[in-house]
This record gives C-alpha cells, structure tokens and sequence, in this order.
C-alpha cells in the first residue's frame, strides 16, 4: 500500500482529504472525526473500523467490506458506495444524500434516525435493519430489499418504490409503509 494508507492504519483525528485508501485494511482503526473527503477507497477492508463523525464527502467507497463498522454520524454525502458490503454496521444519524448504495448490502445494521434524501438504493440489501426515522425523500429503492427491517422510515411515502422486497417479504412497486 501507499503513504496515505500507512498513515490512515495508524488512526487518530486525521485529514485525509484526497488520499489514496484503495484496497487499504483499516480494520479495527479508529478514524472518528477524521476528514477523508473526495478520497478513493476502493476496495478498502473496514471490519470493526470506527468512522463515526467522520466525513467521507464525494468518497469513493466502492466494494468495500466492513463487518461491524461504526459510521454512527458519519458525512457519506454524494459518496459512492455501489457493492459495498457493510453487515453489521451502524449508519445511525450518517448523512447519505445523494449518495449512490446501488447493489450494497447492510444486513443486519442501523440506520436509525439516518438522511437517505435523493440516493440510489437500487438494488441494496436492508434485510434485517432498524430504519427507525431514516429519511429516504426521493430515494430509489427500486429491486431493493427491506425484508424483517424494523421501524418506520420517514419521508416514505416520496421514495421511489419499484419491485422492491419489503419488511413483511411481499414485493411491492408501491410504498412498502403505505398503510
């Protein structure tokens, strides 16, 4: 690996704007409140990594793998996240917008009280995810998968619902919370 990924193993408060991370092991790091802004991590592992406040602005998270990472609060703005694998992971309060999820998978995490405005969900795996007051205003959603997610995301009813596996496991093309 490079520089940057040396530095970021090391963890701490850093300022990783620009910075190489691609197929970087940031596993079990601790980078809360780190800067790590239009950055390409590409690849990177984050098992057990703590990103919580961190902003990953215009990130490149593609096909990162993650068991258990904390992104509690985190900035994932216009961040690209396609097939990302993320089970386990905390997303409670992240800010999402824009971002593009398609094809990630979240099994088994939070998204509690997290900004999912104007993002392509196409695709992604929500399977067994508290989505408590996650708000998803004109997210695709389409061939997603909500099956045994828990809570009530809000702004449900302006999300865009198309073939899309919800909570109870009935596909739908309407609001899965439409009542």
């Amino acid at each position: 690996m490079g520089a940057d990924c040396d530095r970021a193993q090391k963890g701490g408060d850093l300022d990783l704007d620009d910075a190489d991370l691609a197929h970087c092991d940031l596993s079990g790091v601790d980078l809360t409140d780190s800067q790590i802004r239009d950055a390409d991590l590409t690849g990177a592992i984050l098992d057990g990594a703590v990103l919580a406040d961190t902003t990953l602005h215009r990130s490149n998270l593609t096909g990162v793998s993650g068991v258990s990472a904390d992104l509690h609060g985190a900035n994932l703005e216009d961040a690209v996240l396609i097939g990302a694998f993320l089970p386990k992971s905390s997303f409670e309060e992240a800010r999402l917008h824009r971002s593009d999820l398609r094809g990630a998978v979240f099994t088994n995490g939070n998204f509690v009280d997290a900004h999912l405005e104007d993002a392509d969900a196409g695709g992604a795996v929500f399977e067994n995810v508290n989505v408590h007051e996650l708000r998803i205003k004109g997210t695709n959603l389409a061939t997603a998968s909500l099956l045994a997610a828990s809570g009530r995301p809000s702004n449900h009813d302006q999300a865009m619902w198309s073939s899309t596996t919800c909570p109870d496991g009935i596909v739908r093309s309407t609001d899965c919370y439409r009542p």
